[in-house]
């Protein structure tokens, strides 16, 4: 019927008008065409692609793609940072082009499913830098075999530019080590470790031992910094922190080999020092944290 003409108006019945008579959609029509054979040579027909030849053809946008992902110093970044990528590359293309592409050619990074709906829903990315800090701890193994030790890893995160602004790598997870992490982003930020110094700064954290401490609560009070437990069984309360605990797993404490405390602390600093000025945040316009700060410091002055 589709190439029917009409006898009230001498024309074809339109693509459209068929397809939503017959409760088809125009995709599925465009696919089996596809599937035709030309009755000649037994093969399926090609259909060109519709419109104006874009200026960089699917092979070589292809191409292009791949060499973004191979120079990237991450793992696993998904279409749009290979899109802002390419734009700082001067290659100028539509983001679906790359979605496309990418999926076409098995390229594209995995995606966690969604879990269930939380009762938390509150907004925990700031404005400007040092209103919220993130801290928390996570585990990995350095040596091999069976001589290999698990150490633990305490992070201190800015909300504002998801900076990791301080750490700690020590073999026990303890009070002090931890607060050792929030000293060394105060030092970070401020300069200087005194009394009230970051006054004004929020520090989220759960409601592990360590954070609840004596030791640790009087501590953080004295530099200025007031406490503020994540909601129970809400992590994401504090899912800065948790977020980036998972990249450097996957950037760093995963992939790497660690032959000693010392050695883990140098790797994670330079690590630390890589994502601040080469790691796209999609938040800020696919800029690296290193570049939000300065600008926010700009504005500030």
């Amino acid at each position: 019927m589709r190439g029917t003409v009409s006898e009230t108006s001498g024309r074809r019945y339109p693509t459209k008008m068929v397809c939503a008579a017959f409760g088809v959609p125009r995709s599925s029509l465009y696919a089996a065409l596809d599937r035709e054979d030309d009755g000649s040579s037994g093969t399926p027909v090609t259909r060109c692609r519709p419109g104006p030849k874009p200026k960089i053809p699917d092979p070589e946008l292809l191409e292009k793609i791949r060499k973004v992902i191979q120079e990237s110093p991450f793992q696993g970044e998904g279409h749009r940072k290979i899109h802002a990528r390419l734009r700082l590359q001067d290659v100028h293309v539509s983001r679906k082009r790359v979605l496309r592409i990418t999926r076409e050619a098995g390229l594209l990074a995995c995606r966690p499913t969604a879990g269930p709906k939380k009762a938390h829903d509150g907004k925990i990315i700031t404005e400007s830098p040092n209103e919220m800090w993130g801290t928390d701890a996570t585990r990995f193994l350095i040596g091999r075999g069976e001589d290999a030790e698990w150490v633990w890893l305490f992070l201190t995160v800015d909300h504002f530019n998801f900076d990791p602004i301080g750490f700690e790598v020590s073999f026990s997870g303890d009070r002090f080590h931890a607060f050792a992490a929030v000293e060394a982003a105060v030092r970070e930020r401020f300069g200087q470790i005194e009394p009230g110094v970051a006054r004004g700064v929020a520090l989220r954290s759960d409601l592990g031992s360590v954070y609840t401490s004596s030791f640790f609560t009087h501590r953080v009070k004295a530099l200025g910094l007031q406490q503020s437990y994540a909601y129970v069984r809400e992590p994401e309360c504090n899912g800065v922190v948790e977020r980036f605990n998972r990249l450097i797993k996957e950037q760093c404490l995963w992939v790497e080999e660690f032959r000693d405390l010392e050695d883990a602390r140098t790797k994670i600093a330079a690590f630390i020092e890589r994502y601040r000025h080469n790691w796209l945040l999609e938040r800020h316009g696919y800029r690296t944290p290193a570049q939000v700060l300065e600008q926010a410091m700009e504005v500030a002055a």
